[in-house]
């Protein structure tokens, strides 16, 4: 396997990463959440909420960050002259 598919594959794994919340023991509001786990694959947030919850953290919720790359077309619209 060259060099490129290396890049390639490495840049494809990279593209979805998570981020875990979740709510501390004793706090029942959702602006207490803290961040437990951040740009890092599915299984290990999966993973890590287990701990979380074993420690009592409650309410979880999971957000998909897209690291693709932005191209210029993408931000003709937001600009008005």
């Amino acid at each position: 396997m060259g060099a490129y598919e290396l890049f390639k594959r490495k840049r494809i794994a990279q593209e979805e990463r998570y981020v875990l919340w979740g709510v501390p023991k004793g706090e029942t509001d959702r602006y207490n959440e803290k961040i437990l786990l951040s740009n890092h694959t599915l299984a290990q947030c999966e993973r890590v909420k287990k701990i979380a919850e074993a420690d009592g953290f409650h309410d979880f919720r999971i957000s998909k960050i897209d690291n693709k790359p932005l191209s210029s077309s993408d931000f003709t619209g937001a600009i008005n002259i």
